[in-house]
């Protein structure tokens, strides 16, 4: 059977063995067919085709769905199956790299980068204007702005990096000036934490650190609520000013009730070391650098089994009363300090300590009248006996200066 083809139509030319020539001419429009029923005319029902050409080109030229392995396709295109059925590829011919899209069960339901030909998995890009985002077959790794990630995920950006919001608060990564930067992007504070615990170290918005506590208290750049420990081969703590006149450094130790400091002042009081009581506003103790004096304000005071400092001073007037004292083990000055006193008879003294003498030194010093009086004196515990006398040997009344080491 040929085709015909001419004027007013077109039509089919048919024969048979013995050459016998029949001819079917039809008429109508160019793109009618020969329908089922014999007529001639354009597709009607269910024989209609939905597919269209365009050149080298073909598609769909219905307004509904397409279903592969389904006749209700529910999204322009649907693919229904089971196992392979249910990839779709796209492959590239000259590496054999193709893109897969794959619906299961469990980790069967994937995006993937795969090449058959090789059975070797390929890495997946996922790009907008160029900017790369990788998901690394090797090791699972995923690279943002990289194409070699090194990590579980690699984001390769100068300034913002990572951040995460609740839409209030938002974390963030930075790099910028040479250096590496992780806070908070919001106005919040930064805690940090362990084990699954409440916030061990906070850092706020003004640049204060408070260590076991999340409200670092004003004015101080670090707060640490617990004790401190610095342990090495060398250690130390170093406090330094860097202003000018009366700028200070100071380390200070406070109570509920009392509140001391040690520390230092530039140019004040020529740069002496002190301690003074912040509660009561005095310096009790300072040394001038360079081998200068040390200077000390209250009585000095020293446990009784210790040498060095007095234990008592007494000025004894000559009739035996008490003029001034001191007790080196208690601080007191007033009242007789503990010490008691007694004229025997003319030139003879009874002192009595608050502690045994017999183990301590002592020193006597007479009120000097010409001639010069003679000074006979011996101690037992717990007391000083003293007789003054003049060289004739005649007792006498004098004041007395003792001091008890």
């Amino acid at each position: 059977m040929d085709t015909l083809t001419g004027v007013g139509g077109a039509g089919l030319l048919w024969h048979n063995s013995n050459g016998a020539v029949y001819g079917i001419k039809f008429t109508g429009n160019t793109n009618d067919v020969l329908r089922g029923d014999g007529s001639f005319g354009s597709f009607s029902g269910s024989g209609i085709s939905y597919w269209s050409d365009n050149g080298t080109h073909i598609y769909n030229n219905n307004s509904g769905n397409v279903g592969i392995g389904t006749t209700t396709p529910g999204s322009g295109l649907e693919l229904r199956g089971t196992g392979l059925q249910t990839q779709q590829r796209i492959t590239d011919n000259t590496s054999g790299n193709s893109l897969v899209l794959q619906a299961g069960a469990g980790n069967n339901l994937k995006i993937t980068g795969y090449n058959y030909s090789t059975n070797t998995a390929q890495p997946l890009y996922l790009s907008v204007d160029g900017a790369n985002t990788l998901l690394n077959a090797n090791g699972g790794n995923v690279g943002i702005g990289t194409t070699t990630p090194f990590s579980k995920l690699s984001v390769n950006s100068n300034l913002f990096g990572i951040s995460q919001t609740n839409g209030t608060v938002t974390l963030s990564t930075y790099l910028s000036f040479g250096a590496g930067w992780f806070g908070t992007y919001t106005d919040h504070p930064l805690h940090f934490y362990t084990n699954n615990s409440e916030a061990q170290m906070t850092l706020n918005q003004a640049g204060q650190l408070g260590i076991g506590t999340t409200t670092p208290l004003g004015g101080y750049r670090l707060d640490i609520s617990g004790p401190v420990r610095s342990f090495d081969n060398t250690t130390h703590f170093v406090a330094q000013t860097t202003g000018g006149t009366n700028s200070w450094a100071r380390y200070y130790m406070r109570s509920n009730a009392q509140s001391w400091f040690m520390g230092t002042s530039q140019n004040f009081n020529g740069n002496q070391l002190y301690i003074g009581d912040e509660t009561f506003n005095q310096t009790r103790f300072s040394i001038q650098p360079n081998g200068g004096p040390i200077n000390m304000q209250g009585n000095l005071t020293q446990d009784e089994g210790s040498n060095g400092l007095p234990k008592a001073m007494v000025y004894l007037n000559g009739d035996g009363t008490i003029l001034r004292c001191y007790n080196g083990l208690t601080g007191t000055n007033t009242g007789g300090c503990g010490i008691s006193a007694t004229k025997v008879n003319t030139g003879f003294y009874d002192i009595y300590f608050p502690f045994p003498i017999s183990t301590r030194y002592f020193s006597i010093a007479v009120e000097n009248h010409l001639p010069v009086p003679v000074i006979v004196n011996y101690y037992k515990s717990g007391n000083l006996f003293i007789k003054t006398s003049e060289p004739d040997g005649t007792s006498t009344d004098r004041p007395l200066m003792i001091i008890v080491y």
